[in-house]
């Protein structure tokens, strides 16, 4: 990773043992034992370009695609992007799906099913029988606006050309940078249980000190402690 800018610090002759660390770390981090490198680095390039930071954002999408993302692979990583953070990490990061190969979309048909009790009973579902406050209020300012939110939930997050589990990884991933603990924790659980293993969890958080540094791993691999016993892997 950023060679250019290693050879400049090699320039510098500045010494001292946290070179090896720093670049040390930068390199382990991304050597995941399970968590496809596509997915890894997918995850750092959404986290940079919610963050502005475009050329970080751009090198690690570029890095991705490198790892063999495909364009309907590509679409439905930026659409978690957005869910998570804003149409803003959508469009920074649009010039990946012209560069990705073509592949067919797949989605979850039941998207297309938007009448108001399928709605209902879908994010009933999903929030354990009661919507949470914000969704709710959402949803009684504009009832289309939380049809439009389910299809759009619905055909990305489930099984499509990334695995359910990668795209709550990718979110936790997010989570992670952003020190946001209520998305690591429900976002952890629900790869776990959508069929993630132990070591993709610790992949996932350890990924995550690229773009949110050590805090993020105190936030991360706390809450992952927590999941994988509650799981029991």
């Amino acid at each position: 990773m950023h060679d250019a800018e290693r050879k400049q610090l090699d320039g510098l002759d500045i010494g001292g043992a946290w070179r090896r660390g720093f670049d040390q770390l930068a390199d382990l981090a991304v050597q995941t034992a399970e968590l496809p490198a596509m997915v890894a680095e997918v995850g750092l390039a959404l986290s940079y370009a919610g963050r502005g930071m475009h050329s970080e954002a751009r090198r690690h999408g570029e890095r991705a695609l490198a790892a063999g993302m495909t364009r309907s692979q590509v679409v439905e990583a930026l659409c978690v992007g957005l869910l998570h953070g804003g149409y803003g990490i959508f469009w920074q990061l649009a010039w990946m799906i012209e560069d990705a190969p073509p592949a067919p979309w797949v989605g979850d048909p039941v998207a297309e099913r938007a009448d108001t009790p399928t709605v209902q009973r879908y994010f009933e579902g999903v929030w354990g029988g009661s919507l949470p406050p914000w969704l709710r209020l959402a949803g009684e300012a504009d009832p289309d606006m939380l049809t439009e939110y389910y299809r759009l939930r619905t055909d990305i997050l489930g099984e499509g050309a990334l695995a359910k589990k990668h795209k709550e990884l990718l979110i936790a991933l997010m989570s992670c940078v952003e020190h946001y603990d209520f998305g690591i924790n429900v976002h952890l659980r629900n790869a776990l249980a959508a069929g993630a293993s132990r070591a993709e969890v610790i992949d996932t958080v350890r990924v995550s000190v690229i773009a949110g540094g050590i805090v993020a791993w105190v936030a991360g691999f706390e809450l992952a402690d927590n999941a994988l016993k509650d799981a029991g892997v």
